[in-house]
């Protein structure tokens, strides 16, 4: 594994978080300038993500708020949306179909917004979707490749759900990229995670993004909950060294934090400091 490039992408980490009380002094542990990604679920709504997109902004932070297709009411509500973000100045959003079981009016998957999105401002948006290597409970195989294939026009990159097999991520990115799907690719990774934060973090959100997440991929609970605190950094260089092997380029990586963030930037540094000893 070569050290240049694995410093490059661990300094251009992602770090996503969940709105909710705590979480704004766990952000402040990054660094000005920081990518930020705020979770939206069915309890906090799209406008809360957005304002807290919005407030990490006014903070010089690169602020990303998830936009949930199953929580869009009409057009009208889109609209306003895309107001509220366009008024912010925040010009990257990440689109998804979200888990509700009844969407809450038309808009049933990410490429609806996204062309309600592209009406609204063409080339007002730098949007980013979700993909799926380790597959999806509701979809095929072949309808979540289509999907990626219809949405790919409006997005400006992917990221991976969560999936602890560099294999498997290697393979999917080689059939994605055979299928001519070029979007660039954050692969979704967990955060420096204490098991007992975790668990602390799930009951207080209830049926909030960590718990549906870990209830619905019982196979990426049980890797994050086998120690006291998952360690990302062999699942990276798993990932990196897969990828290269087939010529795939990965642009970075996505740190789902489960709002842990401090930890996470603190065994970033730790592995930062190994690496540069490393190459001596």
């Amino acid at each position: 594994m070569q050290v240049e490039p694995v410093q490059r992408l661990l300094e251009d980490m992602r770090y996503e978080v969940i709105p909710m009380k705590g979480v704004d002094d766990q952000v402040r542990c990054l660094s000005p300038g920081s990518v930020v990604t705020v979770t939206c679920s069915p309890r906090h709504g799209i406008e809360r993500s957005v304002a807290m997109a919005t407030q990490y902004r006014q903070l010089g932070y690169r602020a990303v708020p998830h936009v949930a297709a199953r929580l869009v009411r009409d057009s009208q509500h889109l609209q306003a949306v895309a107001q509220s973000l366009q008024e912010a100045g925040l010009k990257e959003i990440f689109v998804i179909a979200g888990d509700e079981a009844q969407p809450a009016g038309s808009f049933v998957g990410a490429l609806d917004v996204l062309r309600g999105l592209h009406e609204i401002d063409p080339s007002g948006w730098q949007i980013g979707v979700a993909s799926y290597p380790d597959g999806h409970p509701m979809m095929t195989p072949t309808q979540l490749m289509e999907a990626l294939a219809a949405k790919q026009p409006y997005a400006a990159y992917m990221v991976t759900q969560l999936c602890f097999d560099a294999e498997k991520i290697a393979s999917w990115l080689a059939e994605v990229r055979e299928r001519g799907i070029g979007l660039p690719v954050y692969i979704g990774i967990p955060g420096w995670v204490d098991r007992r934060r975790l668990w602390e973090i799930s009951l207080r959100i209830g049926v909030g993004e960590s718990t549906r997440y870990l209830r619905r991929n019982t196979h990426v609970a049980k890797e994050l909950l086998a120690h006291d605190r998952y360690d990302p950094a062999p699942l990276i260089e798993a990932v990196l060294e897969a990828v290269d092997r087939r010529g795939l380029n990965v642009a970075g990586f996505h740190v789902n934090t489960f709002n842990q963030v401090c930890a996470t930037v603190e065994w970033k540094q730790r592995w930062v400091t190994e690496l540069n000893a490393a190459k001596g």
